[in-house]
């Protein structure tokens, strides 16, 4: 098997970074979450304890405030990370809509390829730890993040081959859901 996909530059690169880093995203924002809830709750018992004692700030309150700061603190954190990210991409793309020379992937028996007019890289099929399906596309995965991971959308091969793809990925690797 080999399937080549002769990817032009434009706004769907974009696209994909952005999907690959809200998919990122999803797992911290329930830890994001977590760390608020929980600071609200322990301000309530803080609450509920400075009923009796008279003085609401103590070091349960102080470690509830802490919580949710923290969670603040993840979120912009994070928020500024895509930012930069993105801004990165959109720079990248510019150079490359500038050398008019398009990305190509290959995907075959070995691995996959990459080509853009500056860099080849190449990865065996060991160096991916699995795929996933999220909408239109297709995540090769190396590691446990979707941010480290090649996308291929399905509109960017015939459905023969999407589908043939699909079908060489899940006798190779597992499906992350």
């Amino acid at each position: 098997m080999e399937i080549k996909i002769n990817r032009e530059i434009n706004d769907n690169l974009l696209e994909i970074h952005k999907i690959r880093w809200d998919l990122s995203f999803k797992k911290s924002l329930v830890y994001f979450t977590f760390y608020a809830i929980a600071g609200l709750f322990v301000m309530g018992l803080a609450a509920l304890g400075a009923e009796k004692s008279g003085h609401f700030w103590g070091i349960l309150s102080s470690f509830g405030l802490s919580l949710i700061f923290l969670s603040l603190y993840y979120f912009s954190h994070n928020y500024q990370n895509k930012r930069k990210h993105l801004a990165n991409v959109r720079m990248a793309l510019a150079l490359s809509k500038q050398q008019a020379q398009n990305n190509e992937i290959v995907v075959n028996d070995n691995g996959v390829t990459f080509k853009d007019f500056q860099t080849y890289s190449e990865w065996k099929w060991s160096a991916f730890s699995c795929y996933m399906l999220y909408q239109d596309y297709l995540f090769l995965l190396m590691g446990s993040s979707v941010l480290n991971s090649i996308a291929i959308q399905k509109a960017e091969l015939s459905v023969d081959q999407f589908a043939e793809l699909i079908n060489f990925c899940k006798g190779r690797l597992y499906l992350k859901k």
